[in-house]
């Protein structure tokens, strides 16, 4: 009940394709609070993925998670971290692609925060 296998998919960012990635998610809330999510890649194809009509680079998650941890003595507060370490695939793997998406990588974890953030807020 605390695992799902997932695909998913984000829009193409100029020179990329659209990518798509199959995941398996693990998710736990240790002793202390901290709710943790940790994220890999599955090597298995997701046939839906056809129904959307893109052309979808297959990204590879080598190591993902999310650990969302209560402050102590502030009940409106969390301490938040994110780690992603990714095989994007592709164009990317070239050395012009590769300056280009770590340029984009900058903005992703921020915008990733404000929408949390948002979301919380609403």
């Amino acid at each position: 009940e605390d695992t799902k296998v997932t695909w998913a998919s984000s829009k193409a960012y100029f020179p990329f394709k659209a990518r798509d990635f199959v995941t398996r998610c693990h998710n736990t809330q240790l002793q202390d609070g901290t709710f943790v999510v940790l994220t890999r890649s599955e090597d298995i194809e997701f046939e839906g993925a056809k129904n959307y009509g893109k052309d979808f680079v297959r990204t590879e998650v080598l190591l993902a998670g999310n650990v969302m941890r209560p402050v102590a003595g502030d009940p409106n507060l969390t301490e938040f971290t994110t780690i992603a370490h990714i095989n994007p695939g592709g164009a990317a793997d070239t050395p012009l692609g590769a300056q280009l998406a770590n340029k984009i990588c900058t903005y992703g974890p921020v915008s990733f925060i404000r929408k949390l953030e948002s979301i919380c807020a609403g």
